[in-house]
């Protein structure tokens, strides 16, 4: 017997060890179908893909794949590239196989009626997986938030566009938790707004005297942390992606949700840093975190630390939302007696640690 027979019969062939790898016969192809149907970019990292790609590849060869779904979610929907990962633009849909959809979500607590948590405190436990403002959705309502109410304030603001909401229920580390997004419907993206469209909207607007201010107090700290990143006026500053469609509603929907529970008292966790660049933005690559994002931390005064991992873990609609709310800064609030807790699903999905924001509500013990 030849040495080569040998090889094979220890070894296997090279399709048989690529089966075992999990990568399919013909991996090149399969991975560029892959990027044809999620939107992914060819500079990917191989082992971010190679389960995703060996499940596109047998969506045509009678296998079914794993769960995909159309998802545009706020300025949380990054890809990361090695030591760069971007934006999605606004008309594209990526598909995450990564967020296991079910027929429908079903709250972890029951609804809390308005001004119920007045005299409470609300601790953000962003320490994990830090925040976005999709993620903050989310959180306030698996806290008990009812998400018909913030359908029904939304409709009040006159947003451009064909727009839904949705909720869906999801999990990460195999912890349930709801995953909230906008489905866009337009057959263009809308133009940039600058602060003073965005300041008209929400002033014009038949939202609730705590829920205008507290969402013109987010866009107006923005609105500081751009000037002073590009130079130019506050009141002509350009929001890019902050300014989108999406970001607007997260930035409303939390300040609905803050001002319905009625809670004075927001106490906030260390917040992750990750590092890289971010590519796709409008103003071109920029650090990570983004010039806006450091400098709504730095308006706070929030904790951070390193995380050492490539990608963003806050936001600047994440930033500019705990650094607008916050009352205090804490590991974990002392003599804190919990009462519910909510959690809300990112789509990224980190490799040593589950992508979700955990808020809890309870009272702080008088010593």
């Amino acid at each position: 017997m030849c040495f080569v027979t040998c090889a094979r019969k220890i070894f296997g062939t090279r399709t048989q060890r690529r089966l075992v790898l999990g990568k399919p016969p013909n991996f090149a192809r399969a991975k560029m179908e892959y990027f044809r149907r999620c939107g992914r970019h060819p500079a990917m990292q191989f082992g971010q893909v190679r389960a995703t790609a060996y499940d596109a590849y047998h969506v045509g060869h009678g296998r079914r794949a794993g769960s995909q779904n159309k998802i545009h979610g706020s300025d949380s929907h990054l890809k990361v590239f090695g030591n760069n990962f971007g934006r999605t633009p606004a008309d594209v849909h990526p598909k995450s196989d990564d967020v296991k959809i079910h027929a429908s979500y079903a709250p972890r607590n029951p609804p809390l009626a308005r001004d119920s948590c007045a005299g409470k405190v609300l601790f953000i436990d962003a320490f994990t997986a830090g925040i976005a403002g999709d993620m903050f959705v989310a959180a306030l309502v698996d806290l008990g938030v009812p998400f018909d109410l913030i359908r029904t304030q939304l409709a009040r603001l006159d947003l451009e566009g064909d727009y839904s909401l949705n909720i869906v229920t999801t999990s990460r580390s195999e912890i349930s938790a709801p995953l909230f997004f906008i489905e866009e419907r337009m057959q263009k993206p809308l133009l940039p707004r600058n602060f003073k469209d965005v300041k008209t909207l929400l002033e014009g607007s038949v939202l609730t005297h705590g829920s205008k201010q507290r969402a013109l107090k987010t866009f107006t700290l923005l609105a500081e942390a751009e000037s002073s990143a590009h130079g130019v006026s506050v009141e002509t500053v350009y929001f890019h992606e902050v300014g989108a469609l999406d970001s607007i509603v997260d930035i409303v929907a939390v300040a609905v949700c803050l001002d319905y529970l009625g809670v004075n008292e927001v106490i906030v966790s260390p917040l992750p840093i990750g590092r890289g660049l971010i590519s796709g933005a409008a103003h071109g690559a920029l650090p990570c975190p983004a010039p806006a994002t450091v400098q709504c931390l730095c308006a706070a005064d929030l904790s951070t630390y390193a995380t050492y991992t490539d990608g963003e873990f806050v936001t600047p609609t994440g930033a500019s939302l705990l650094a607008t709310l916050m009352t205090g800064i804490s590991d974990w609030p002392r003599r804190f007696l919990l009462e519910r807790t909510g959690y809300g699903a990112g789509i990224k999905r980190w490799r040593h640690r589950p992508n979700l924001l955990r808020i809890v509500l309870g009272t702080v013990e008088e010593a």
